[in-house]
């Protein structure tokens, strides 16, 4: 659950830093399936896990990405790339803070050089970003990923 009242803070003790990469070519946003035996299986969400010690938000990012669909997240000047500030998580047993970076592919991005690491993911697609948000969902979602879609892009 993201909190949002200040009794949720309160008593907010963050036990690590997530972040989640949502990948974005023309209105497509990059979603993957989580292995049955992985915590939340069978539940889709973006790229993304914890940041290590030391590690900054994007250089997370950029190990997620590659551990989890076998690509590097682009570094050219084509790519638009913007960072949320952290979101205050907290799920039954803990907490920790999301940030979310959102990255605009360029058109020249190959989207077929996806290779899932298998024990991580079993599935991924390119949805349209307005049938994730829209009336009719098309895909089950990891708890707040919703939430989070519609902050990131004001929905």
């Amino acid at each position: 659950m993201i909190l949002e009242d200040l009794n949720g803070f309160l008593n907010f003790r963050p036990m690590f830093n997530v972040v989640g990469c949502y990948l974005v070519r023309q209105g497509h946003i990059l979603m993957l399936k989580r292995h049955p035996d992985k915590p939340q299986g069978g539940l889709w969400c973006v790229p993304g896990g914890k940041i290590k010690h030391a590690e900054s938000v994007g250089e997370a990012a950029t190990r997620e990405f590659k551990e989890e669909t076998g690509c590097d997240l682009p570094q050219d000047l084509n790519c638009r790339i913007f960072c949320s500030l952290p979101e205050a998580v907290r799920y039954p047993g803990y907490d920790f803070l999301y940030f979310m970076l959102k990255v605009e592919l360029p058109l020249n991005y190959d989207l077929n050089q996806i290779i899932l690491n298998p024990a991580e993911h079993i599935e991924y697609s390119w949805v349209p970003l307005w049938d994730i948000m829209g009336q009719r969902q098309v895909l089950p979602l990891v708890p707040d990923e919703e939430e989070c879609l519609r902050r990131l892009f004001k929905w």
